[in-house]
């Protein structure tokens, strides 16, 4: 009879967040012939080895591991199984513009594949402390975990909470710039993961549109920036196309009426939403 035990650092749902250190232990019936070897298989039953120390398993995601042990005469115990679930990497997020909704969304970005509970806050700065309001982006999780901000007073702090299903947790900070009827205008001050803070700098979201009574859009224009590169698209709805402009500038507070006259880098069909996608630490474009 085999008995196992795992050493590692836990996180959520029997996720460990680190290498996971196995312990086989056999013994056998009282008065029975003695353990002669324990065996084991982390590739469904292909290889087998002998278990002559600890198991160190590192492989992010599930990996199941098959053992068993035989005695002096022979006698085999039958294969007993044990998974071993390792997530060391904190979720991404990807942040973009709902064209159904007109919000923001923030999109939790698991690594293997599982779903990314997004919690968000709102908080104004003031001089006795923050007053904040909060909503919900996916799915909660079963706390919500809200890191304190520090600004000036008056400013108006974004908070994005992501949790992953191990308990990796990923904080996005943005402030508000404008805060106008049709137009979303944030930068982004920081990325936590499990507590680890990258500050960004030169990093922006500004979307703006337009819509008729019909719920058709008018007008569609966007720009983001990340300390080494930055887009502007405007969607141009007579032509049905999204133009990339090939000098990027921020938004200004007026209509969308000069973009067809401006030197674009390429042109796309139908309207296009350009998006931010976090990298440790790092912000990508896509479109």
């Amino acid at each position: 009879s085999t008995e196992i035990a795992l050493t590692g650092t836990q996180g959520q749902d029997n996720w460990y967040t680190g290498d996971v250190t196995v312990t086989l232990t056999a013994t056998d019936n009282e008065n029975g012939s003695g353990v002669e070897k324990m065996e084991y298989s982390l590739d469904a039953g292909v290889t087998w080895n002998m278990y002559t120390d600890v198991i160190v398993v590192s492989q992010e995601g599930i990996t199941t591991l098959q053992y068993f042990s035989t005695d002096k005469i022979g006698n085999k115990e039958e294969i007993r199984t044990q998974e071993i679930k390792i997530d060391t990497i904190a979720p991404e997020a990807k942040i973009t513009f709902n064209k159904v909704t007109q919000k923001l969304d923030i999109i939790g970005v698991d690594n293997l594949g599982g779903v990314v509970s997004v919690v968000t806050k709102e908080s104004v700065m003031g001089e006795k402390g923050e007053r904040g309001r909060m909503g919900e982006m996916g799915r909660r999780g079963d706390g919500e975990r809200w890191d304190s901000r520090r600004g000036e007073k008056g400013q108006t702090i974004l908070t994005a909470t992501l949790t992953d299903p191990a308990g990796h947790v990923t904080v996005l900070t943005f402030e508000k710039r404008k805060d106008r009827q049709n137009r979303i205008d944030l930068a982004l001050q920081s990325i936590s993961y499990d507590g680890a803070v990258t500050n960004l700098k030169n990093s922006g979201i500004q979307y703006k549109w337009q819509i008729d009574k019909k719920g058709k859009y008018q007008f569609f224009a966007s720009h983001l920036s990340s300390v080494d590169t930055s887009v502007e698209s405007h969607y141009l709805s007579k032509r049905n196309e999204t133009w990339l402009m090939e000098k990027p500038r921020e938004l200004d507070d007026e209509g969308d009426d000069d973009s067809d006259r401006r030197a674009t880098r390429k042109r796309l069909p139908g309207m296009v939403i350009p998006s931010l996608t976090t990298t440790r630490g790092e912000l990508k474009m896509s479109y």
